[in-house]
């Protein structure tokens, strides 16, 4: 089988959930089919990870659309010009005009436009005309059996593929779902401006998921809440893979707390919901309970570093090279409420025997119990507790950990999570 895959998002370094399920996915696909990799770049940084996927993968043909000798022409256009350019271009100008133009109507958007602005309503841009014509001969160029494209940077694509060839679209994050649970955190905006900007973020999303021949969600919950709007026989669930060289074996040594982490950068509007919910409800009682600072882990902005680096509450890390070595004696709080989709963050601490205090929302669909294989909280006092449950109880810490690491092995291996994905993309093309 020939397999064409469309990314916005370079598979490489591992970074963040999205880069790392393509690259599990392709990590082991690449093995038994041929992979055509479609990569645009906008950096020389760019360039270079691409040349490392090269290496990495030498049965994997990567196409590459080079774009960033563009990047000096973005600084100071206007929107309407910006909007060729690919979302991860413009997303910085986007905001600020978001904010500028969102805050006018106080009483309707705002509140929305500090946490997720201007994404909150905007599925896909205008892509701009050397990307489209690339794509177009790349496409017209190779024998494909099927297309697949990732992530909604990109689901507009499927307007300009042939339509004689198959195509799915990899859906990470249901962006009406994900909508839907930042309304309910916001009281200021009225209920009829609630309505119709969900409804009207639902009805792009779901009008170009129709374009394509298949759609793979991460979750039965994220396959459910696509099927009241879409056929159900074209929407599968495909398991979020974990590499396998993230399991680790599980040391009661390492299970003595000393450090909580977060997972996650300030780009994504959950992370930034969780950290400031965390350090305005809890965090001061969890540090004053048991000394412990939560470390969080990922890219924030100098201004919310600055804002929080003196309250004895929270430690911004960064990048850390050595992820699994830094979360040895740690305990992942997932304290989000906003989203949808499946918490990478969950899945490779649980791999690794990080034992894990979440939100129900933060863990959805991965099909964990409660008090089994994590403690699962919903307000401060809940989430408190957990951690103190956790400290104070390596017996229960330590079979918790254990059976969430066999429930990961089970359900989300490469292998399981590989084989499935091709069954479907069999399936699609008439082959099974």
């Amino acid at each position: 089988m020939n397999i064409l895959i469309i990314t916005p998002k370079i598979p490489y370094p591992l970074t963040e959930g999205g880069k790392i399920a393509q690259y599990a996915t392709i990590d082991y696909i690449r093995k038994k089919h041929s992979i055509i990799l479609v990569l645009a770049t906008y950096s020389i940084e760019d360039e270079q990870n691409v040349s490392i996927l090269n290496k990495l993968w030498p049965e994997v043909t990567i196409e590459k659309i080079q774009m960033w000798n563009n990047l000096p022409q973005i600084k100071n256009m206007h929107l309407n010009k910006m909007q060729i350019f690919l979302p991860g271009m413009i997303k910085y100008n986007l905001k600020k005009w978001a904010k500028k133009l969102f805050h006018k109507e106080k009483n309707q958007i705002s509140s929305i436009s500090e946490i997720d602005s201007p994404w909150v309503v905007q599925i896909a841009v205008v892509k701009n005309r050397k990307l489209i014509k690339e794509l177009s001969n790349i496409v017209s160029k190779h024998k494909i059996d099927i297309i697949q494209i990732d992530l909604l940077e990109y689901i507009d694509l499927g307007l300009v593929l042939p339509k004689e060839i198959k195509k799915v679209f990899v859906q990470h994050e249901i962006k009406y779902a994900r909508l839907a649970t930042l309304l309910k955190t916001i009281s200021t905006v009225e209920m009829p401006f609630n309505s119709y900007v969900l409804d009207f973020v639902r009805s792009q999303e779901i009008n170009l998921l129709r374009m394509y021949d298949g759609v793979f969600v991460f979750s039965e919950e994220d396959r459910n809440t696509l099927a009241q709007d879409l056929p159900g026989s074209m929407v599968f669930v495909t398991p979020f893979p974990v590499l396998d060289n993230f399991f680790r074996p599980i040391k009661t040594d390492l299970l003595k707390i000393e450090k909580l982490i977060f997972i996650g950068g300030e780009d994504s509007s959950p992370n930034k919901d969780a950290i400031e919910w965390y350090i305005n409800t809890i965090g001061s009682k969890v540090r004053k309970r048991h000394n412990l600072i939560l470390h969080v882990v990922g890219h924030w902005e100098n201004e919310t570093i600055e804002k929080y680096e003196d309250n004895g509450l929270v430690l911004f890390s960064g990048f850390v090279e050595d992820l699994i070595s830094y979360c040895e004696n740690s305990i992942l709080v997932v304290p989000v409420r906003i989203g949808s989709g499946i918490r990478t963050k969950i899945l490779y601490a649980m791999a690794q025997g990080v034992p894990v205090v979440s939100a129900s929302i933060g863990c959805q669909g991965i099909g964990v119990t409660d008090k089994t294989d994590l403690l699962i909280a919903d307000n401060p006092e809940e989430f408190v507790e957990a951690i103190h449950l956790i400290v104070t109880n390596p017996e229960m810490t330590y079979s918790m950990v254990n059976n969430a690491q066999t429930l990961i092995r089970r359900n989300y291996s490469q292998q399981v999570a590989g084989d499935l994905r091709l069954h479907y993309l069999n399936e699609i093309i008439g082959k099974s």
